[in-house]
Order: C-alpha cells, then structure tokens, then sequence
C-alpha cells in the first residue's frame, strides 16, 4: 500500500462526487434526522455470507474510487478491507495512510514483526479471522494459508519478554480497557520501551481494535486467494 498524500482540495473533490452520485436516492439531513426511511432498493442488496453491507466492486467503480482502487491493487486484487470503503471513499483516503505508518516504518525498538505480532495479539483477542490472517503473513512461512487458532496464538507469543510486554499491554487494552492504569504504562518503561515506543503500541492497538470491528461487525470476508487450514497444527 502506498501512502495517499491527498491535498484538501482532492477531498472535497471525492466527497462532492460521491455525494452527487447518491444524492437522488437519499433524503435531506433533516429528514433523516425527523422520520425513518426505507433504504435505496441498491443499497440491501449485500450477499448473506458476508460482506452485509452493499460493496462497490473494482469492474464496477468510476472516477476517485476507481483511481483509488487502482493504488491499492496488489497481484491484480483489492482486498477486501479496502472494498468495504467504497461508500465512503474520503475514509479510504485517511484509513490506509495510517495503516502504512504503523505498521511498514520499523524502529529500533518495534521491528515490522514486533507490529504484526501486535496486530495478531489484538485480532487474536477479538477473534477477527480477516485480520488473524492478514496479521499472520509476515510472521510465518505458511504464506497466504489459514492458520488454526492455536498457530494464530502460537505466533502472537514472542520469546523475548520485552516484547512480552508489549503483547500484555495490547491485549489488556483490547479487553478490558477501562482497567487500565499508569502501572500499566510503567511495566512498559520497564521493559526498555520509551515513551514514543509506549505510544507506538497503543496507537497499533488501537487501530487493530478499529479495524477488527469494522471486519465483525460489516462481515467482511477473506479473500479467495486464502488457502485452507493445514491439518496439521
């Protein structure tokens, strides 16, 4: 994924077309706001296995979403985190630029795998499949193939206990946030982080705690190009 530098103006422009596009199927703001409506026929139209939201698919996308589209492409495909913006592209716009700063601009102190060790941690709490499995490729041989859940934890678990430290504190803060506390931050200035590293996990957690419910919660499904479970563990 490249980072988008996307200038006000260029916002505008996407939210302005998108807003026209639609603008003859959806009543004003204060109607909304007044009295329920009955959807637009176009948008129930979302398969039962997921995802359960109407999906922009790339043959079908024009203008900013199609050149969005077009800059998220790997191995001819977009994924289907990206898909699942397509009704509002200036999301799109700012989702994957921090996406690529938190997980693709390593540290001395959190390494590439040391983020999606994290990310793993969280999706691995959340029970996230979409994100257990994207999470897992940098961490295994196994490329794009399912893993079981005892491997998905297997991999969360790193041997040094720096990084232990580092899992702990994502995953209490996935379960039980308003526990959290300073000693919780001090175990991490213990453990050798700095202050920039302790903001760097949280933030990572935090984001795989948004993109693990956006996946839950709109059913968004793996891609075709997974492979099934090994039998093996």
């Amino acid at each position: 994924m490249t980072r988008l530098l996307f200038p006000g103006l260029a916002l505008l422009a996407i939210a302005c077309f998108f807003a026209g596009r639609w603008s003859a199927a959806t009543p004003s703001a204060l109607a909304q706001t007044t009295a329920p409506r009955t959807p637009p026929a176009t948008a129930a139209s979302a398969p039962p296995d997921g995802p359960w939201i109407r999906v922009i698919p790339p043959q079908e996308a024009q203008g900013s979403l199609a050149r969005l589209y077009a800059q998220f492409r790997h191995g001819g495909a977009v994924d289907n985190l990206v898909q699942i913006h397509s009704l509002h592209p200036a999301a799109l716009v700012g989702h994957l630029p921090l996406y690529k700063t938190l997980f693709f601009e390593p540290t001395e102190s959190l390494g590439l795998a040391d983020r999606q060790r994290i990310g793993l941690a969280v999706s691995n709490a959340n029970r996230s499949l979409y994100c257990q499995a994207h999470h897992s490729i940098g961490l295994t041989a196994e490329g794009k193939r399912l893993l079981s859940e005892q491997q998905f934890a297997r991999l969360a678990r790193p041997d040094a206990a720096r990084q232990q430290a580092a899992i702990r504190f994502a995953e209490k803060l996935t379960l039980a946030p308003q526990t959290m506390a300073r000693r919780d931050v001090d175990a991490l200035r213990t453990a050798g982080f700095s202050d920039r590293d302790i903001l760097e996990i949280t933030m990572i957690a935090a984001y795989m705690n948004f993109t693990n419910r956006i996946t839950l919660a709109l059913g968004v499904p793996l891609e075709s190009y997974w492979q099934p479970r090994a039998d093996r563990e």
